[in-house]
């Protein structure tokens, strides 16, 4: 698979084989939802989800198989253009770079395995999903507000 973007979207195309022929390569999905152009992008280590990120400050995780129930991820917390997103090597949490020099860890609920399971499983029930999905934290803006709560529940 080869990804290209223009503007707001995102295309995905399988790469040419290796018989030659017309028109080799074909779209295998074309992915939107920024709202401004899109500066950078970064593959899972397994290849099935694939993270952008835009000049309008988010960053979206999209599935590169469609599951009933799955709807791209919208990460938001930078307060400028993206210029880097990178998943942690096997394993869907990511770091995000925004100009400015603002690195955000983005934590997963979910690993590689639980999210191949989820699909698999969404296959074989007909592609429902049903409550379950993927969901990303903040890990530094977490614990900051756990210890900001902490601290307002001594003065109290």
């Amino acid at each position: 698979l080869i990804a290209v973007t223009h503007d707001r979207v995102l295309d995905i195309w399988y790469s040419p084989t290796k018989v030659k022929k017309f028109a080799s390569f074909q779209r295998f999905n074309s992915f939107r939802g920024h709202s401004d152009k899109i500066t950078c992008l970064d593959w899972s280590s397994d290849s099935e989800f694939v993270a952008t990120g835009s000049a309008d400050m988010t960053v979206r995780v999209f599935s590169m198989r469609r599951t009933h129930g799955y709807r791209s991820m919208r990460l938001a917390g930078h307060r400028n253009s993206l210029v880097g997103c990178f998943f942690e090597k096997n394993s869907l949490s990511l770091y995000t770079l925004c100009k400015g020099s603002v690195l955000i860890y983005w934590t997963c609920d979910v690993s590689l395995e639980e999210a191949r399971e989820l699909r698999e499983q969404a296959e074989r029930e007909g592609g429902k999903t049903g409550e379950q999905g993927l969901f990303f934290f903040d890990k530094e803006r977490d614990e900051e507000e756990t210890s900001s709560s902490d601290e307002e529940s001594n003065y109290e």
